[in-house]
């Protein structure tokens, strides 16, 4: 009988419900008190500053809750049950009609969105199987009839996102958000790096 290996798929965790109600709404009267400025690609997409998890009163609140899950999803990157920090984190409002184009994030490892008054369909995360640094041509098979499937897909898109939802992502991985057709978007997206990685006796360390 023929066999078919999944090999080496990548992980992408969707913790549903990380945040509860009470919780989330708690952190309106923080969203209110935030400084927003305009994305250069778009006026329909504002965000805070990028900031240290600790200038930012939303992350404090969410901590607690994001690091278990860092280190659960860290240890199907690297093997280890490893101690991960949040090296920086900002706040996206998403306006109807508006997108984020595609992008990668350097200098970490695990990238993740938590969802603040959850997603439209239509502006669902979107991450691509490809990571865009490719020097040589590429071929596809790509048409009305052709079956995608995780084997040949060219992207994947997050379904069913609700308020206080996070996705956990590796962070070279290409994504982007489609145009949004529904209504005010929030969402605070941050980049984690572990303590250390250990190649058989050569360690590199990660500081705060």
């Amino acid at each position: 009988m023929d066999r078919v290996a999944a090999l080496f798929p990548t992980p992408v965790m969707h913790v549903k419900q990380l945040v509860d109600h009470d919780l989330l709404e708690s952190m309106n009267d923080d969203l209110a008190r935030q400084d927003w400025f305009t994305n250069k690609h778009t006026d329909l997409l504002t965000h805070t500053e990028v900031v240290k998890p600790t200038s930012s009163p939303i992350f404090l609140k969410l901590r607690k809750a994001i690091l278990p899950k860092l280190v659960d999803f860290g240890a199907l990157l690297f093997g280890e049950a490893l101690k991960w920090h949040v090296k920086e984190c900002w706040i996206n409002v998403l306006h109807k009609g508006g997108h984020q184009e595609s992008h990668s994030h350097a200098n970490s490892f695990i990238s993740g969105v938590v969802y603040l008054n959850g997603s439209h369909p239509s502006s669902n995360l979107v991450i691509h199987r490809n990571s865009g640094g490719g020097q040589t041509y590429m071929f596809v098979n790509s048409h009305e009839t052709a079956d995608i499937n995780p084997y040949n897909a060219a992207k994947w898109q997050s379904d069913d996102i609700e308020p206080g939802d996070m996705i956990l992502f590796p962070s070279y991985m290409l994504h982007e958000v489609p145009v949004n057709q529904g209504e005010k978007r929030v969402s605070m997206a941050f980049n984690a790096l572990p303590d250390r990685l250990d190649s058989w006796g050569y360690k590199v360390t990660f500081g705060r």
